[in-house]
């Protein structure tokens, strides 16, 4: 794997489970596009049911965490925001080719990742394109816990 790179590994099969890494913090000094989609993935993953989403418009990508407990609709809380069109749009490529199964400019997917022995069922839904914009929405909701991990 080359560092930095977005696709440094060949993407799994849609049917194949992902282990996503815990990444609690992104470093400031150096863009790592692998390292900043597992800290969105951490994000996310750390909830038993939320949503994951993030536009980059007038300037500005902001990435948003959502709880959604009990059927209803927590506040939008801020993780993470960029500057830089260029590397929103790098980190949505990132999510199409590997998570995405190599849809670097938009479409959906149904995923099960898992993380600190849970699985989870997620959907995800991404646009990386001049005309329907550069955004991004992860539903994911726990399926099982493994037994025996921590």
């Amino acid at each position: 794997m080359i560092p930095g790179q977005p696709n440094p590994e060949t993407p799994p099969a849609l049917s194949t489970p992902i282990e996503v890494p815990e990444v609690i913090e992104i470093s400031s000094a150096e863009f790592d596009v692998v390292a900043y989609a597992h800290f969105l993935l951490t994000q996310l993953l750390r909830q038993n049911t939320a949503l994951l989403h993030g536009q980059f418009q007038n300037g500005t990508g902001v990435w948003l965490l959502r709880r959604r407990l009990d059927g209803t609709e927590g506040p939008d809380v801020e993780i993470a925001r960029m500057d830089s069109v260029g590397a929103f749009r790098v980190v949505l490529a990132r999510f199409g080719y590997y998570y995405m199964a190599v849809q670097l400019y938009g479409g959906f997917a149904r995923r099960v990742l898992t993380h600190r022995g849970r699985q989870y069922a997620c959907s995800i839904y991404m646009s990386n394109d001049n005309c329907t914009g550069y955004w991004m929405r992860v539903y994911a909701h726990v399926l099982a816990e493994q037994t025996g991990s921590s």
